[in-house]
């Protein structure tokens, strides 16, 4: 078989499998018109329906914040690491790489905001234990990972002002055995 017949077995033959894969089309693009719709009534009544369907396929979006209505505050993400001989290490989100440059901080920005999004407390626990993960076998021990949220109004463009960062702590995980202590 050659790769073009491959690839065609992708394409749904027939009257019916056009038909089906034509209706999907529509109703996704549908769908995204909906979200988008300015903030209203209708579209108030709409998100709740459509929010499942979004989150999964990773087209949520949400428009404010460009011009004129620009986000007030900003926010990041931090896992704290305490360790059992007293010392603390930071684990923070990758900004960017230089194959993909700010695709990669993108992508972790957006998911960034769903594990701070109080709908996913999932994602908090989840990220806990990959960062503990990493820290299991250090020779200092693992005393607890701590999840925490900073958040700051956003200064004006050409501002020179510096943020005041706000910190709450949003998830911890202490492992059911802590290491015994080293000498």
């Amino acid at each position: 078989m050659t790769r073009r017949e491959d690839s065609s077995r992708l394409v749904p033959s027939g009257r019916f499998g056009r038909a089906a894969l034509t209706t999907a089309l529509w109703l996704l693009v549908a769908a995204i018109a909906l979200w988008n719709l300015p903030a209203g009534p209708f579209r108030a009544q709409a998100r709740p329906l459509l929010r499942p369907g979004m989150l999964r396929l990773g087209l949520y979006q949400d428009w404010g914040l460009f011009s004129p209505n620009p986000a007030l505050r900003s926010q990041a993400l931090e896992a704290r690491v305490q360790l059992a001989d007293g010392s603390q290490e930071t684990v923070t989100l990758p900004l960017g790489d230089p194959l993909v440059g700010a695709l990669r901080g993108y992508r972790w920005r957006k998911w960034q905001g769903r594990v701070l999004d109080p709908d996913h407390p999932d994602l908090s626990s989840g990220f806990a234990r990959w960062v503990a993960r990493d820290f299991t076998r250090d020779p200092r021990g693992l005393r607890h990972v701590a999840l925490v949220r900073l958040r700051a109004t956003t200064p004006p463009p050409d501002s020179q002002e510096p943020r005041a960062w706000e910190e709450f702590e949003i998830y911890r995980l202490t492992p059911l055995f802590l290491p015994a202590p080293r000498p």
